[in-house]
């Protein structure tokens, strides 16, 4: 059974970091030998890519908006048995959607 440990990288508004943090998360773990993968939280096609190169495994996009609630479970469990080492108990890292503010008037 998978015993992953997740974290979200998330913050109030876009600009704020949040790919910067989580890539150097992914390579500091990944150089580290600690098993990691990750997930992008919205519509994201670029920086999935950035997570891949960083991190050395699959990044799955997740959209709760946009996705089924048994498709977003689906992807998650592809994140995490794909963590690099093939036995699902790595580190799992998220980067969250935009910013909390992002398009309040």
């Amino acid at each position: 059974m998978a015993s992953n440990k997740a974290l979200i990288v998330a913050a109030p508004a876009s600009g704020s970091g949040k790919t910067v943090i989580t890539l150097a998360l992914l390579r500091h773990f990944r150089d580290a030998g600690t098993p990691v993968s990750s997930f992008k939280i919205g519509p994201d096609y670029i920086d999935p890519a950035f997570h891949r190169a960083a991190g050395g495994s699959i990044c799955v996009t997740l959209d709760g908006w946009a996705m089924r609630p048994s498709t977003v479970d689906a992807l998650v469990a592809a994140a995490c048995a794909g963590d690099g080492d093939g036995d699902g108990d790595g580190l799992l890292i998220g980067e969250g959607v935009m910013g909390l503010f992002d398009g309040a008037a």
